[in-house]
């Protein structure tokens, strides 16, 4: 069990300090030989070494030097062996096979409340608010609010929330802890923001206070998503777009308006990864740094802070590698919180193919992953 926090209030009260389990034994397999992950990790710093022994010696390298011979495959173990810690981000305007998408995206800002704070329409959040501003959260906490939110409440086939209400779940609940937020604030959400907005937006995260793009109100959803399938076809995706397969690798995984005073909680989408556990996001803001990605990096034992801005592109994946011989993968905690921008973001799976394909489209995109 981990625990990351200074634990000061109602929500996340747990002291500060982490204790975890580490994986048994020395790192050697059961005949005495090097799990196959262990040697892929060998190898990709071997790789490393050398590239700076030569640097070392006034050899000077571009990526496109590095990579220049390497299979799909190996580049995506470079690649893998940096998500592990890291968030990939760049910016959409070096990364022309994703604009004519990022475009059509950023006509949804036209549903931004001007003057909106979510602060002001629910108070029953604050404590889940401040842990995802703080560098403070009870883990045991969030994980049983996930297990909940995710598994829990449907156990049976219950159903906790009207998914297909015109104001959302929030305010279709079959169970008064559906949601994390309760929208008991001062001022009154539905006749203020949801109904002028004429049924586009919707209090409908169960785990965040912040707004969906209803995907059956606003004109712009299903260009969305033809669009993403032709950048995934422009990255090489050999996929019959009729297909089943091709209309869940399509499918947008989030769609949210996040005005000041809203946030996603802390998580990991454990429960979410059937698929592909690796995601394509971008973020449309109107104050550079109002808003922000949080997680938790395992490897760096710390908090990594990544601010976002209009246009920014970040490739991350939800569950990190584990030691073979420890058979448990690990998850990466992650939280969203807007102080004064009024933040955008759409997500997406993606595969790795398509991913080594982005990255050698993107100008610089190995810069920093190579350095």
């Amino acid at each position: 069990v981990l625990e990351i926090g200074r634990g000061r209030r109602r929500h996340g009260a747990r002291g500060m300090g982490r204790s975890r389990r580490t994986p048994a034994g020395s790192g050697m397999g059961k005949a005495g030989k090097f799990p196959r992950l262990a040697l892929a990790a060998l190898v990709t710093v071997a790789t490393v070494v050398v590239f700076t022994k030569l640097q070392g010696f006034g050899v000077r390298y571009k990526p496109s030097d590095r990579l220049e011979g390497l299979s799909v495959h190996q580049k995506f173990r470079l690649f893998d062996a940096y998500i592990q810690s890291h968030v990939f981000e760049t910016s959409v305007g070096r990364v022309p096979v994703l604009q004519d998408l990022f475009r059509e995206f950023e006509k949804l800002r036209k549903y931004a409340v001007p003057g909106l704070n979510l602060a002001d329409y629910d108070e029953s959040c604050n404590g889940y608010y401040q842990d995802s501003l703080s560098d403070a959260f009870d883990v045991e906490h969030y994980a049983q609010k996930e297990e909940d939110v995710k598994v829990n409440f449907f156990k049976g086939g219950a159903k906790p929330c009207d998914g297909t209400h015109r104001h959302g779940c929030c305010f279709a609940k079959h169970r008064e802890d559906a949601c994390l937020c309760l929208y008991d604030g001062r001022r009154d959400l539905v006749s203020e923001v949801l109904d002028p907005s004429g049924g586009a937006l919707q209090a409908a995260s169960r785990m965040a206070r912040s707004l969906a793009l209803s995907k059956r109100s606003i004109p712009e959803y299903k260009n969305l998503q033809d669009l993403y399938g032709r950048v995934l076809m422009n990255l090489g995706l050999h996929e019959d777009p009729a297909s089943r397969r091709f209309k869940l690798l399509i499918y947008v995984k989030n769609l949210v308006y996040m005005p000041p005073g809203g946030f996603l909680m802390w998580h990991t989408n454990r429960y979410d990864n059937d698929r592909v556990s690796y995601r394509l996001y971008m973020t449309s803001t109107d104050v550079d740094g109002g808003s922000y990605f949080k997680y938790w990096s395992e490897r760096e034992e710390k908090f990594m802070k990544v601010h976002d801005f209009h246009g920014a592109v970040r490739l991350f994946t939800n569950t990190m590698k584990s030691d073979e011989e420890a058979g448990e993968p690990k998850y990466l905690w992650h939280t969203v919180a807007s102080e004064t921008a009024h933040r955008f973001s759409i997500g997406f799976e993606i595969l790795p193919d398509q991913i080594i394909a982005l990255l050698d489209s993107c100008g610089g995109g190995w810069g920093g992953i190579l350095a």
